[in-house]
């Protein structure tokens, strides 16, 4: 998977990270996403990922929270990336 032409927001934890992930994904673990900085500009189309799609569906809520519009959350986590970035 590359995903390069795409913004990807990893939120998996630092060991699911490091066990694999697109190589241009931003990593920010959902649970520290209200605090943190999030590179990317409110309009832009963000897919945020988790493992299974549990973790990213609250991060969708806290990038709502904090202004971001154009979100999609990868429902089915890391392992359904490839379908959602075509």
């Amino acid at each position: 998977m590359t995903g390069e032409e795409h913004n990807v927001l990893d939120v998996r934890n630092d060991d699911e990270w490091r066990k694999g992930h697109l190589k241009q994904a931003i990593h920010i673990p959902h649970g520290k996403l209200l605090n943190e900085d999030i590179p990317f500009d409110k309009n832009d189309l963000i897919y945020v990922h988790c493992q299974s799609g549990v973790r990213s569906s609250i991060a969708v809520g806290i990038l709502e929270y904090k202004g971001f519009t154009n979100i999609v959350n990868v429902r089915g986590g890391y392992q359904h990336l490839p379908a959602f970035l075509k």
